[in-house]
């Protein structure tokens, strides 16, 4: 997980309940024991000591775990089909007249003269 604030004060506003901490530069956490660092889907508790900026870690006071998977299950994956509606294109001749059948010649589309 990359956590990037896309502002200051965004940086330095707290958000209540948010156990998540985003480093916005490389952070050393060798004084912190209850630290864990997200890697490969789970939060592993702290064996590096430094979180590199970008990264997020979890401060949990009195965690025994040696890592907590975190699920994205239910998030979207992707977009699979997508459907456009094409409205029906409707010619008119330069006389504001609609033309069924256009041949050659100029015509009037979307409150455009084209030339077909």
């Amino acid at each position: 997980i990359l956590v990037f604030p896309t502002t200051d004060a965004e940086a330095t506003t707290d958000v209540a309940g948010n156990l998540l901490v985003a480093a916005l530069a490389d952070t050393d956490l060798s004084g912190i024991k209850d630290a864990y660092i997200y890697q490969d889907g789970s939060f592993v508790a702290n064996a590096t000591d430094i979180v590199l900026a970008g990264d997020a870690y979890l401060v949990l006071e009195g965690a025994t775990a040696l890592s907590i998977p975190v699920n994205f299950e239910n998030e979207p994956g992707g977009i699979s089909t997508i459907r456009v509606a094409v409205p029906e294109a409707i010619l008119y001749d330069l006389q504001g007249r609609r033309v069924m059948a256009p041949k050659s010649g100029f015509y009037i589309l979307n409150g455009q003269k084209i030339l077909r």
